[in-house]
Formats: structure tokens, C-alpha cells, sequence
């Protein structure tokens, strides 16, 4: 008997991937969206339009059937997981990463932000005082909606993701390093050197983690699971590995983000309240489920910098993306930034101390001390 799958969404990064595999497996598949996007790459299915948001939107245009597997990867999870409760062999749902506390307002915890790094049963936002924090209430909102899909269906699979990039990402950063090389750009401003790490995952290699969820129930269901690349870069690796795609080269000036916040915004989601380091735990998928990159960090890169060549972004309707491209500050700020610099080294001027190995090179048997006094 054919299995059947509803995906809820399946028109953004991951869409394709989880399609084309759900197809390969056998599924009848359908995708209820509003109709908004219709990516020319989606496999043939049968589409569903209507608004996943509310109840009475859902009901009119998915009706009372039932599926062996359903995905909210869009639309209102707490309200989808109602809407199928009893309608789903497999419910499976999609969640972000600021669930977890101390990726927003990382002051609040002692140590300063998440411990590294964070697996799946680390604290949660709900553990934090939202004091007035928009963004801590929304990462309390997403756990609070993790809770009730699993009220509803003690047998979920939920998953975390980090940072995705690919094809039609709702934060298309990359385009900041793409238009700047574009435009003749010789200098690229970047936060703090570049040393903030945040999890990331490519398209292909979060659908393939949905997949594997879908292909082992016996052992996915009842559980949570970070999604991520094997491999982490920093922003400044990201950055030269974007360089490198393009084939160009470019000054990298690091600047602090407390004297020029927008620099880490164009590299940061939420910048205001986000912490500098957010690293998933990815092991319990890889143990669990045999989870494998489908795809290196350089092919995804290749992929990705061949699609903003067809696709450059359009910065007026997205909302996400806040680089507003305004070279005659940035170079007012790398020349006041480098004569600040210079002064601070001459009225603070410290030479730096000799290096001293630490462990004692006596050069003769029997020495209590080296000449070094170690």
C-alpha cells in the first residue's frame, strides 16, 4: 500500500530535497502552501493552497483525511499539530535554535551565553527571564510550541535548525559579500575579526536529517534533534570561503560591532540580542540515525553563489536582510577606526612580553630548576 506524506511549506530551501526524497521512497506526496511561491525546481505534486495559520484555513482546504507522515515546515506549528492530532502516523515539526538559553541575551546567563556545545537536552528560553526581552519571549513562544506539538503527538520527531542556507533562504547574508564583489569592492568590513560561530546547516543536508527521521520511526519518534553541518565555520571563514567561490579577492577589516553594530548585523540574525558563539551538538543525529552530510561546505557554496547569479536578491522586499550597501560610511569608518587604533598603540604602548615555554629544559641531569628558573 502506497504511504501517503502532506508537506506543510516545501517551497523554501529545504522544499526540494525533502520532496525528491519523500517521492523516491514511494510517498504520495502533497504540499498545502499558499500559493505565494511556486519554485520552478519542485518536483510534481499535488498542491494544496490555503493559509496554514489558522484553524478554519486549514480545515477548509486540507479537509479531515489522514497521512502516514505530515511535516510542518511551515505555516503556525501549535495550531498544525492540533489540526492533525489523530490524522498523523508520523507528525514531524520544525523549530530554531533560540530555544535554547543564552543564544538571546547571553548577559542573562553565568557564564556569559550557552555552554558548548549545546545538545538537545541543554536548557531551554523558558529557563531565562524574559525582562522585557522581545526576543527571549519569542524563543519561550517556540519552546511553548515544541510542548504543545508533543502534547498533541507524544510520537513527534522535532528538529532544530540552525542558520540554513541555500536557494530561497529567508536571510539571504550571503549577498552582502556577493554585491560588494560585484560592485568593485576591494575592502569588506567584518565584526570583531570575524571569530563569531553559528551553527549552520545547508538545504540538502537538513532534508536529508527530515529524511532519515522518516525513515527510521521506531527510533526518531519521541525525540528531538540538532540540525547542522559536520563541519563549522566562523564568520570570517564563511566570508574568505564566499571570496573564494567567486574568485576574488578582498581586505578583510575587522572592526568592533559595539562601535559599528550594523557591520554585525549584516552577518547575524538578531543581531541586537544574539550571542557571538552558537554551536549545536549534532551527535545525537549522526548516532542515532546515521545521519551524514549529503553535501561538503564548498559543493553548497558552488550551488548557492551559481543561484544568486540567477537569482540576485531583491533588498527592497526582504525583509530580513538589513545591508543597505553604504560604502562612503564604511570607508569614513575604516579610516576613523585606523587612526583611532593608532593612537591607542601610541598613548597605550605595550611591547609584548618574550615567550616562555612553560615546562622545564634542564641541560643537566639531576637539576631541580633550568636556567629559566622552571
Amino acid at each position: 500500500m502506497v504511504k501517503s506524506a502532506l508537506v506543510i511549506g516545501g517551497t523554501g530551501p529545504t522544499g526540494p530535497s525533502i520532496i525528491a526524497g519523500l517521492l523516491e521512497r514511494g510517498f504520495d506526496v502533497s504540499i498545502f502552501h499558499r500559493g505565494t511561491h511556486e519554485p520552478p525546481d519542485l518536483p510534481e505534486v499535488r498542491h494544496i493552497h490555503g493559509d496554514p495559520h489558522f484553524p478554519d484555513t486549514i480545515a477548509a482546504s486540507v479537509g479531515t483525511g489522514s497521512y502516514d507522515v505530515v511535516l510542518a515546515a511551515y505555516g503556525r506549528t501549535k495550531i498544525l499539530a492540533e489540526s492533525f492530532a489523530g490524522r498523523a502516523g508520523h507528525f514531524l515539526a520544525i523549530g530554531g535554535s533560540p530555544r535554547y538559553a543564552g543564544f538571546n541575551e547571553p548577559q542573562l546567563l553565568c557564564p556569559y551565553g550557552p555552554a558548548l556545545p549545546i545538545g538537545e537536552d541543554a536548557p531551554s528560553a523558558l529557563t531565562v527571564d524574559a525582562a522585557g526581552s522581545a526576543a527571549i519571549k519569542f524563543a519561550q513562544h517556540i519552546v511553548r510550541t515544541e510542548e504543545a506539538v508533543f502534547a498533541q503527538h507524544p510520537d513527534a520527531t522535532y528538529f532544530v535548525y540552525p542558520i540554513v542556507y541555500g536557494p530561497r533562504t529567508v536571510w539571504p547574508w550571503e549577498w552582502s559579500v556577493i554585491r560588494r564583489v560585484n560592485d568593485g569592492r576591494r575592502t569588506i568590513l567584518i565584526p570583531d575579526n570575524g571569530l563569531a560561530l553559528h551553527s549552520r546547516v545547508s538545504a540538502e543536508n537538513a532534508a536529508e536529517l527530515l529524511l532519515r527521521a522518516i525513515d527510521q520511526p521506531t527510533i526518531s519518534k519521541g525525540n528531538r534533534y540538532n540540525a547542522g553541518d559536520a563541519q563549522q565555520y566562523t564568520v570570517r571563514q564563511w566570508v574568505e570561503l564566499l571570496l573564494e567561490g567567486l574568485g576574488a579577492t578582498a581586505e578583510l577589516v575587522s572592526v568592533p560591532s559595539m562601535i559599528a553594530p550594523w557591520v554585525r548585523a549584516m552577518y547575524s540574525p538578531t543581531s541586537g540580542s544574539i550571542s557571538d558563539h552558537n554551536l549545536l551538538d549534532t551527535a545525537k543525529a549522526r548516532y542515532e540515525l546515521g545521519m551524514r552530510d549529503v553535501i561538503g561546505i564548498r559543493p553548497a557554496v558552488r550551488q548557492l553563489l551559481d543561484w544568486y547569479d540567477r537569482n540576485p536578491v531583491d533588498e527592497a522586499n526582504t525583509p530580513a536582510f538589513v545591508d543597505r550597501f553604504d560604502y562612503d560610511l564604511e570607508d569614513t569608518l575604516i579610516a576613523s577606526w585606523a587612526a583611532a587604533s593608532a593612537d591607542l598603540a601610541r598613548i597605550a604602548h605595550q611591547p609584548l612580553p618574550d615567550d616562555v615555554h612553560p615546562m622545564a629544559h634542564p641541560k643537566q641531569a639531576g637539576q631541580l630548576s633550568d636556567g629559566k628558573g622552571r
